[in-house]
């Protein structure tokens, strides 16, 4: 498993739909609300795997967090979170219990 973690210092609707412009240009598929604990419940197809991506996305403290659940956005270039970033903080975690690695970036962007 891999799951990692995101957050990005933005209101959801903002955060979502930058995430959709800079992380491959597509809009999510279905969006499906739910509880943490429900989580994998709703994002398996009959077969039992993943419908695909599977992001779970909550507003905090004026943070957007998104919990990785399918492992889609491990192992993403910093560039690529820079160029999402833009000016705005960002932290990124994420692990790969299958090959024991895993990754920590965090963008401190100063406002003037």
């Amino acid at each position: 498993m891999n799951p990692s973690y995101f957050r990005i210092k933005l209101p959801e609707g903002e955060a979502v739909k930058r995430l959709c412009k800079e992380m491959g240009g597509k809009p999510f598929i279905e969006k499906v609300e739910t509880t943490s604990d429900k989580i994998v419940q709703v994002s398996l197809n009959n077969q039992g795997n993943w419908k695909g991506s599977v992001l779970y996305a909550y507003e905090k403290n004026g943070w957007t967090i998104f919990e990785d659940i399918s492992g889609s956005y491990f192992s993403i270039p910093a560039n690529t979170w820079l160029e999402f970033a833009h000016s705005e903080n960002l932290i990124v975690a994420g692990y790969n219990d299958a090959d024991i690695s895993g990754e920590f970036i965090e963008l401190r962007m100063e406002k003037s």
